[in-house]
């Protein structure tokens, strides 16, 4: 079980450190064209529209990652159907209401205080909210049919690519860029992200829709009703993410999102354990899980991978981290005090495993749907206590705190319901009842 969680990681990681690595170096290209104010405009918009596409999937990411593989294993192709319309049309709908509900909340109660500029880059960056947003449930759908490295190099890999061809051209050059015209250049690329998925998603999980579609009112409801408490869990799950940004930007100004967006870019390197041996776990849970067996086993793997990379990245920030915060800019710099902070709430939320997709694949996604809103809670007071006073450091401290607590509760959760506490099999009868 280490063997195969670490090969899968390992590739996943590879991938992963690879595409970040590509975006990252975009990334500094777009600070250094911009400038700190400018700059600050586009990153507040781009953790805006990561907000809202985490909104728009309705939770029909989670549901595809769980679903796919045991409707694939049983060769259900008119409940497969059935669910690849569902879900695509509903995150459709929903991500258009949103990006139109968005734009109107800034347009007609936030015009008088923000400037054209930032208004003009919203407006481009709404439009890839539906896109995105179908993009990434795609990437769900590959993750659940256990195509993890595929569903991955599309998205952080081909994505950073294009940009940066671009990005670097037009730097090589010395041509001039201003935030809105970055923006509308990743609106092209995500658009060209979408038709290349959906040629694979057609590949991969080929389905004859006027064959095998039949409407199930019921089944649809069975969905809905699994999909909504996820819904809930993972808007507090994206916001925690991308709140400490968008409140900087709101109570600070431009200047403060665009230089902790950018600590926030390097602080990922050390978030990626985590996410690559999850991507690998979470069908794997599913299945045990839908077989009746347990997955502690699963659980210890993942953990003890993902620990040890987190703990070679820290390693490699302690050393660098100024280092690659200056790429971006001198100004940037000072935010490494920020970045140690939030490298630590990481580290800490690794090595407590796996616990939110112990729950949310197993049936208890309200449990971590009320923990996690709760955890939102307590990030979004903590930041508005702490970053008047201590700016990035303010945030990175409510960011920290509010993943570490939300992961231990949810540890006790996995401990109540699956008798596993922290990679040990403690109850041999645990409670397996959703709330």
């Amino acid at each position: 079980m280490l063997k195969s969680i670490s090969l899968r990681s390992g590739h996943l990681l590879a991938i992963s450190i690879l595409g970040t690595g590509l975006a990252f170096m975009a990334q500094i290209i777009v600070a250094r064209v911009l400038g700190v104010d400018a700059y600050g405009y586009f990153a507040y918009v781009m953790a805006l529209v990561s907000v809202l596409v985490f909104f728009s999937q309705m939770g029909f990411d989670y549901l595809f990652i769980r679903f796919v593989p045991a409707y694939t294993d049983t060769g259900s192709s008119e409940r497969l159907a059935l669910f690849f319309v569902t879900g695509f049309v509903a995150v459709l709908m929903t991500s258009v209401i949103f990006s139109a509900g968005t734009g109107s909340f800034y347009f007609f109660l936030q015009k008088g205080d923000w400037s054209p500029q930032f208004f003009d880059t919203l407006m481009v960056g709404l439009l890839i909210v539906p896109i995105l947003s179908l993009v990434y449930l795609m990437q769900a759908a590959m993750v659940g049919a256990q195509k993890q490295a595929l569903a991955k190099t599309l998205t952080e890999i081909f994505r950073p690519i294009l940009f940066l061809a671009v990005v670097g051209t037009a730097y090589a050059l010395n041509l001039s860029f201003s935030a809105v015209e970055f923006m509308a250049l990743n609106l092209g690329i995500v658009g060209i992200l979408f038709v290349v998925c959906v040629l694979v998603f057609r590949r991969l999980l080929s389905v004859s829709y006027k064959k095998h579609f039949k409407f199930d009112k019921q089944k649809v409801r069975e969905w809905a009703k699994i999909a909504i408490p996820l819904l809930v869990f993972s808007i507090p799950t994206a916001l925690i993410l991308q709140i400490d940004t968008l409140m900087l930007g709101a109570i600070l100004g431009p200047e403060q999102s665009g230089m902790y967006w950018a600590v926030t870019k390097v602080a990922s390197f050390v978030a990626f354990p985590l996410y690559a041996a999850n991507t690998v776990i979470a069908p794997m849970i599913a299945k045990s899980h839908a077989r009746g067996e347990t997955f502690v086993n699963i659980m210890r793997a993942s953990t003890t991978v993902s620990f040890v990379l987190c703990v070679i990245a820290i390693a490699g920030l302690a050393i660098f981290g100024e280092w690659l915060l200056g790429l971006f800019g001198k100004q940037f710099i000072a935010s490494a005090p920020a970045l140690y902070v939030l490298c630590g709430g990481y580290a800490v939320a690794t090595a407590l495993g796996p616990v939110d997709y112990a729950l949310t694949m197993t049936g208890h996604e309200r449990f971590s749907a009320y923990v996690t809103g709760a955890g939102l809670l307590l990030c979004i007071v903590l930041n508005a206590i702490l970053i008047p006073d201590y700016q990035a450091m303010g945030a990175a401290f409510s960011t920290a705190i509010s993943l570490v607590l939300i992961r231990i509760v949810l540890m006790l959760g996995v401990w109540r319901y699956h008798g596993i506490l922290y990679m040990f099999e403690i109850v041999k009868t645990p409670i397996d009842k959703g709330i």
